[in-house]
């Protein structure tokens, strides 16, 4: 899930030259540091930053490959669990969630490929299966930690796999079952270029792009579908793009405060809401939930240790009082308020019922 800016010393980069002046500005490293081979001209700075596994942060920060994975786990895991707590206030009909990989009770053989790109399937209806739900949506994460907007490169992968994902879809069910049901989403912290979002765009609804570059970029989009045997014009349509979306610690903010938001008892008992949910979706990637990584309603309330009438909000509810007995002073203070030259300000002490002898007041 997580985008990093290198493939490891053995994998091959794009670069100017050969690999020599790679060795050559390694060997100096070792004696000279970082910056005295930066500063030698040996090795592009770029290039050398991939060879060594490093990534660089829109602060100019040197930041480790393997955090940025990590931190692509935990995007993942956050963003799960925050649509996890939806199943238990649904406003769009979300049934389950599955997490890596499809549902175990799914009876079509759709293939490693499909597998593979599915870091959380959503469905709603009433099923956990292509056949029993009313709408299907596979996602894919990938969390990205560079300062430059990303190009068409950064989607190859995604939609070589939902590619064939959807041609296993074709071989298994009808052409009218799919563009009723079926869809995909790709969810990033990454920034699209503005030709990525034309090429998209273009590829969407079969337009021209404005520039050589977008054109260029989908190209290279239409192509990836093709190597698949799907047309862009099939897949494009059926893809929602999220780019730019909230960063880790925004996505961490803000589970802890909806988790906060729906706990009436202390702050002790919200973190240990939270910390149950997120270890919830946690457990269901890992081992320990392979054949059976569905999230549904009960699952969500039963780590949460509490029923749906014990989150807020509450309901709103008026107690039925019966017959309300008349008072006179009532007409009394209703005629005092509209003869009056000057406005009335009502006063008392709490919970005597200020509020119930305005409303009486409308009434009359």
């Amino acid at each position: 899930m997580a985008e990093t800016a290198t493939g490891g010393l053995g994998s091959p980069q794009p670069g100017p030259k050969g690999a020599p002046e790679l060795i050559i500005g390694l060997a100096l490293g070792n004696k000279l540091g970082l910056h005295s081979v930066l500063a030698s001209g040996l090795v592009p700075i770029y290039r050398f930053l991939q060879r060594v596994g490093v990534t660089v942060s829109k602060a100019g920060r040197r930041i480790d490959k393997v955090r940025v994975s990590r931190a692509g786990h935990t995007f993942h895991e956050r963003w799960a669990a925050r649509r996890a707590l939806q199943l238990v206030f649904p406003k769009d009909d979300l049934f389950a969630i599955v997490v890596e990989g499809l549902s175990p009770d799914e009876s079509l053989k759709l293939g490693k490929e499909a597998e593979d790109i599915a870091d959380l399937v959503l469905f709603y209806g009433s099923g956990d299966t292509f056949k029993t739900c009313t709408a299907q949506q596979i996602l894919q994460f990938k969390y990205k930690e560079a300062a430059e907007p990303v190009t068409s490169s950064y989607l190859k992968k995604t939609i070589k796999k939902f590619s064939a994902t959807l041609r296993a879809f074709q071989a298994s069910v009808t052409q009218e079952e799919v563009a009723q049901k079926l869809s995909f989403g790709f969810v990033t912290n990454a920034e699209f270029s503005d030709e990525l979002w034309d090429a998209i765009s273009c590829a969407k609804s079969g337009g021209a792009p404005a520039t050589n570059s977008a054109q260029t970029q989908l190209q290279y989009l239409k192509t990836w579908c093709q190597e698949e045997n799907i047309e862009a014009g099939d897949i494009f349509p059926l893809i929602k793009f999220r780019a730019s979306t909230s960063d880790l610690p925004s996505q961490n903010r803000s589970l802890r405060r909806t988790v906060s938001d729906w706990s009436a008892d202390s702050a002790g008992q919200a973190a240990k809401r939270l910390f149950a949910l997120v270890e919830l979706v946690r457990e269901k990637a890992q081992i320990e939930g392979q054949g059976k990584n569905s999230i549904r309603r009960e699952d969500v309330l039963d780590a949460l240790e509490c029923d749906e009438d014990q989150l807020f909000p509450a309901d709103t509810r008026f107690v039925d009082v019966g017959d309300v007995v008349e008072r006179s002073v009532l007409q009394d203070l209703r005629d005092s308020v509209l003869t009056s030259n000057l406005p009335v300000f009502l006063h008392a002490d709490g919970s005597v019922e200020k509020r119930s002898l305005s409303r009486a007041l409308r009434q009359i």
